[in-house]
């Protein structure tokens, strides 16, 4: 028999063939199916399988419990070819829209991509399907350390793009039909304070103060009584903004997405777009209509002129990307960009017709009278921009496309070539965004403006043979374009910044774009891959380099490899560092590397040296005023002081840490204190409250997107689920860190996961399994940290005896 086939796991296991509910199925049968539609399309050994199913009570026949399970599971189905066995294990072949855990992640990515495009009514609805495929907790009922570890991740991706979603109600002044969604989200999350924050916004917003300020008072009662922490600096300052009755932010649209920035050549461009868009007695709706290749700034030079005709337009900057020639885009839709258009204008969507040209009507009447000036970028053609004109004298158009659009009545055309030589010598003449720029408002507004250009001019200098200063604003402004999430463009910049550099035979200038490589490519790659760029970087630096330099690519040196291994060569990097910023008198980098030595040195169980590094580099970053380095060093002095048994002091340490961290805004860092906070509890016994504050790391580390804090997250929340008495979850939480730590070669991390898993054997008083696990452990370890491999044998032998 053939059919179709559909999975649902956002709630109890159901399986639907050929439209039919298939029922009684027993829960170790539901278990196995689910584990298989989780690895969809992949191939999951028999000992994967089993783990994932048994390993909390595993069968006296082992891995022959499977195949009559398979058989079942086959025969219930009733489909040919799905679940296939393989030379290396099973594999079940499912075509894209069987399983609703993968439909939910591609809404929640298109809505995510919508709301990057300032396209949030998309955004919203797409969040609004993806939600809508909950049914109740995830795998509800279902055995097996696997489906605990998956049921706590899809219910953490639930409230996120629950969160996501509101913020756009919130924005689209939706504020009182979300307060009852809320309330109950709330309800379920007491801890979670951007839910709280959420519902007093909701609340204020629709006249309701009091209760906006119950709310706050509520939670900030909840995070003191239960984790001793007071509320992070948004939800107070949140507080604040109710406390003082500030006015609501006026609704008028501004979806422009630059704005403050340098803009370089085009000058005539420009003014040609601001004349024919200012004001006038004028006889045509005023439509500029903007054409030329990809990459010559036509959304650069809109934005601009749009930006400088703010004044003539106070009802509205609308911004609407059509996506004309965006790879792996489909165009927008005339429907769905009208949709756009009208929500911008505050009309709700069950007030907008569903047929085309009722909404372009309705359109144009609610724009009647209104100053807006609208931005259309990448039109693909006439027909799709013709419906979306406003059609009024008092609203202005752009439209950029990269053909002429000869089929709407614009009253001026500007074709873009690339930027001509004078041009492009100046933009690459300007100072080239550094690391405190690039990461700064002012300079991703000076980004987002010269993007276009950039590329443009990069490019052609690339073609040209000007190498001399491409290298450096390509890997200033790579910062840029990694802040705003653009990969290709980032590495395709930096790439021609390093052919340039190679080009010059200039190893100071190849050196310099391989460390922005290193630094990048770590946080996206993993330690492995950014190793290869910062060695080589280390190794083409001449003896006569810039002192600094030097010193920023030993640190980056030193701190990837001790990921990898913390040893000798780690530490001679840093030391090295140290030593050279300590003899040009550099006390700012000096304060740097002796924090990075810290951390390589508790890294290597060496807490009492970690201790005093930590103590010299706090007193230089106090006398340097350095209060993005203090919250670093408390985190870490508070590591080893837990390590040391001073839990309390610990506690008070991160408290100062993060009071600097929340004055200067630096929610990276939050997840690290909360893991040392959480170990700090739980060494006090108070394992609730451990077990709280070691989720909440895990879910800021996710939204920060540090892979080093998620991998730390996890490995300190496997210990406190096992205190708790939650020992799959526990085994769970390491296994994930183990296959990652495997895949990049950290032999301390994957160390310390054996570690874990060993003791969630010893408390099952399963010694013959704990006792392999640590043997494993000290493989793996090797000659890297003498004194942790010392801990690990005094474990080894105890186990021995008590097994």
């Amino acid at each position: 028999m053939t059919g179709s086939l559909r999975i649902e796991l956002l709630g109890p296991l159901r399986v639907e063939v050929d439209g039919q509910v298939v029922e009684a199925w027993p829960l170790r049968q539901q278990a196995v199916l689910a584990v298989l539609a989780l690895r969809a399309n992949r191939t999951c050994t028999a000992e994967e399988l089993f783990d994932a199913v048994w390993a909390d009570r595993p069968p006296a026949s082992g891995l022959k419990v499977l195949p009559p399970y398979i058989y079942r599971i086959r025969k219930a189905l009733g489909v040919d070819g799905l679940l296939e066995r393989t030379r290396d294990g099973y594999q079940l072949r499912l075509p894209t829209g069987s399983v609703d855990v993968d439909d939910f992640e591609a809404a929640a990515e298109q809505a995510e991509a919508s709301r990057s495009d300032g396209d949030v009514d998309a955004a919203a609805a797409a969040y609004t399907r993806a939600l809508g495929l909950y049914r109740g907790e995830p795998l509800s009922g279902l055995p097996g350390q696997y489906l605990a570890a998956q049921r706590v991740r899809l219910t953490e991706r639930r409230y996120k793009v629950l969160s996501d979603r509101i913020d756009l109600d919130l924005e689209r002044g939706r504020h009182t039909a979300v307060v009852a969604e809320l309330v109950a989200a709330v309800a379920d999350r007491p801890l979670d304070e951007r839910l709280a924050g959420q519902l007093m916004l909701a609340l204020y917003a629709g006249g309701r103060q009091a209760e906006a300020l119950t709310v706050y008072a509520r939670t900030r009662d909840i995070l003191v009584e239960q984790l001793g922490v007071e509320p992070g600096p948004e939800l107070r300052a949140t507080h604040q903004r109710v406390l003082r009755n500030e006015p609501q932010p006026q609704q008028t649209r501004d979806e422009l997405p630059y704005q403050d920035a340098a803009f370089v050549g085009r000058e005539g461009a420009l003014a040609a777009v601001v004349a024919a868009l200012t004001p006038t007695v004028r006889s045509a709706p005023p439509v500029v209509a903007i054409d030329g290749m990809g990459g010559t700034g036509k959304t650069a030079l809109a934005v601009r002129a749009a930006r400088e005709l703010a004044d003539a337009y106070p009802d509205g900057l609308l911004y609407l990307p059509l996506h004309g020639h965006t790879p792996g885009r489909q165009p927008l839709a005339v429907a769905a960009a009208l949709d756009h258009l009208l929500g911008s204008l505050g009309v709700r969507p069950d007030r907008i017709p569903r047929d085309p040209d009722e909404q372009a009507a309705k359109w144009r009447s609610e724009v009647a009278g209104r100053r807006v000036l609208v931005v259309l970028d990448d039109a693909l053609s006439s027909e799709v921009v013709e419906p979306l004109l406003p059609g009024t004298l008092s609203c202005g158009v752009i439209v950029t496309s990269r053909r002429q659009l000869t089929g709407i009545d614009a009253g001026t055309r500007l074709p873009l070539a690339v930027l001509d030589e004078v041009d492009a010598e100046t933009l690459l003449a300007q100072p080239v965004p550094g690391p405190e720029l690039a990461s700064s408002q002012q300079g991703l507004a000076w980004g987002d403006v010269e993007a276009g250009n950039v590329l443009a001019a990069v490019q052609r200098a690339a073609a040209d043979g000007w190498d001399e200063h491409s290298w450096l604003i390509a890997a200033g402004f790579a910062r840029y374009f990694h802040e705003r999430g653009r990969v290709n463009e980032r590495e395709t910049l930096l790439a021609l910044g390093l052919e340039a550099a190679r080009r010059l035979g200039d190893p100071v200038a190849q050196a310099t774009v391989l460390h922005v490589l290193g630094i990048f490519s770590k946080v996206q790659s993993g330690p492995k891959v950014s190793l290869g760029y910062l060695r080589a970087a280390v190794e083409l630096l001449p003896d006569d380099a810039d002192p600094v330099l030097r010193i920023q690519v030993l640190i980056a040196f030193g701190n990837t490899i001790g990921m990898i291994d913390p040893g000798a060569e780690s530490t001679a990097a840093l030391t090295t560092a140290l030593e050279l910023a300590r003899s040009i008198g550099d006390d700012r980098i000096a304060g740097h590397a002796l924090t990075e030595r810290a951390i390589k040195e508790a890294a290597r169980h060496d807490y009492r040296q970690a201790l005093e590094s930590y103590k010299l580099a706090m007193a230089i970053a106090r006398a340097q005023d350095d209060q993005t380095l203090q919250p670093h060093i408390h985190n870490g002095t508070a590591e080893v002081l837990n390590a040391l048994g001073h839990p309390d002091e610990a506690i008070e340490t991160v408290r100062q840490g993060q009071e600097i961290a929340d004055r200067v805004g630096m929610r990276h860092s939050q997840s690290d204190a909360l893991i040392q906070l959480g170990n700090a509890h739980r060494a006090l016994g108070r394992l609730d409250e451990a077990l709280d504050l070691h989720e909440r790391a895990l879910k800021v580390a996710m939204e920060v997107r540090s892979r080093f804090s998620i991998d730390e997250s996890r490995i300190e929340l496997g210990y406190s689920l096992l205190a708790v008495g939650r020992p799959d979850e526990s085994r769970a939480m390491f296994d994930a860190v183990l296959q990652d730590s495997q895949a990049e070669h950290q032999a301390l991390t994957a160390a310390r996961v054996l570690e874990g898993l060993a003791s969630v054997a010893e408390a099952a008083g399963s010694y013959e399994q704990a006792g392999p696990l640590l043997d494993e452990a000290l493989q793996r370890l090797g000659h890297l940290t003498p004194l942790y491999a010392a801990e690990l044998r005094q474990r080894r032998t105890a186990i021995t005896r008590s097994a």
